[in-house]
């Protein structure tokens, strides 16, 4: 009898003694290809000091808000998921099952930015140029599909205006022109102090916001991109409203624009949504879910719908990208402009088709 290995037997007591020689020349071989594979250094590295590593280098290259946002959610997620591992640790398999765990806690596009922003270009940095690593464990990762959501809806013009009835006499209703004439973020506007205020040139000055850290509001000297830092013109009548505000409302006597009744501190921005907006919505008979992002998306709108050209829209809100512009128009509210821009169209051409105008 002869083996698939060449050996040839004759009784049972030789083929015993053949899978046992062939068990001893299988190990040699593991063995062997043990002391031949390469050690990288991830091998004595924790997973969680290499990040931290990775995040020291980062503050050079990204801002100061994206940074806290990412730590945030490495502190949240990533180090609780990991923090047992060494660099070499991680693979395909324990990186897939942690998506799968986010994907019952966390929206879709939370996940992509936690693998696309964070994990995989810093694990792309331990195999090369650092080499601690054979390969990136993220490469192949399955991401849960971001499902395209409604558009948003703007607030219409009588729906502003019962909010503007509802928020008569109280002590922040000057938030409400401000986030409509301004398209400021809630947190930029709860950062806004009277010193951010130029009453002689009517402009505001956005340089600062607030973030939310494990569930509390931190402010920061920064705003949320780079192109958020600029300076907005207000009208006339804007500048008035808060002159009159400060004086008659606040006394003259508070540091931030919306500040605490009684306190001359910071208003929280969930307290803000929440007690303050909510109960507006409340009093104004307004049945569907708003917030203050609506009146952003309000202001984009109402922007194109005056003829403002893109440039300016992105300059007043902040934007670096003109898609901002489309994801936050109102498309419905439009439609008056896509029946106008067909009359013009045909104005532009005008007495050109009139040879069609024949009987035959």
């Amino acid at each position: 009898m002869t083996t698939d290995n060449g050996f040839t037997v004759t009784s049972t007591t030789n083929l015993d003694n053949n899978i046992a020689l062939q068990q001893i020349l299988a190990n040699q071989q593991l063995l062997m290809g043990r002391n031949n594979q390469k050690h990288w250094d991830g091998e004595h590295i924790p997973f969680t000091d290499y990040m931290e590593k990775w995040f020291k280098g980062k503050e050079v290259d990204i801002t100061a808000n994206t940074l806290s946002k990412y730590r945030s959610h490495y502190n949240n997620h990533i180090k609780l998921f990991f923090k047992d591992m060494m660099l070499t640790d991680l693979n395909f398999d324990n990186v897939q099952e942690f998506v799968r765990n986010l994907n019952d806690k966390i929206q879709p596009c939370t996940i992509r930015d936690i693998i696309y922003s964070i994990m995989m270009p810093a694990l792309n940095e331990a195999v090369r140029p650092r080499r601690l690593i054979e390969f990136n464990p993220c490469e192949g990762v399955h991401i849960p599909k971001i499902k395209k959501g409604k558009p948003k809806q703007a607030l219409s013009n009588e729906e502003i205006q019962s909010l503007v009835v509802a928020s008569k006499g109280h002590h922040h209703w000057i938030a409400l022109p401000l986030l409509a004439e301004t398209g400021m973020r809630r947190e930029e506007l709860l950062a806004l102090t009277w010193d951010d205020v130029d009453f002689d040139a009517n402009i505001i000055n956005i340089n600062k916001t607030y973030i939310v850290i494990h569930g509390k509001a931190v402010l920061n000297n920064y705003t949320k991109t780079d192109n958020s830092v600029r300076r907005v013109h207000i009208s006339d009548k804007l500048a008035s409203l808060m002159k009159i505000y400060k004086e008659k409302t606040q006394d003259n006597q508070k540091k931030y624009v919306i500040a605490q009744k009684i306190n001359d501190k910071r208003v929280d921005p969930n307290n803000f949504s929440g007690e303050t907006i909510g109960k507006w919505k409340k009093k104004a008979g307004i049945t569907r879910s708003i917030g203050t992002h609506l009146l952003r998306h309000s202001y984009v709108t109402n922007m194109i719908l005056e003829g403002a050209d893109y440039l300016t829209i992105m300059e007043q809100a902040g934007y670096g990208d003109e898609r901002m512009i489309k994801r936050y128009a109102d498309t419905a509210m439009l439609k008056p402009l896509q029946k106008d821009s067909a009359n013009k169209i045909h104005n532009h051409y005008e007495g050109m088709f009139d040879a069609y105008n024949f009987v035959g």
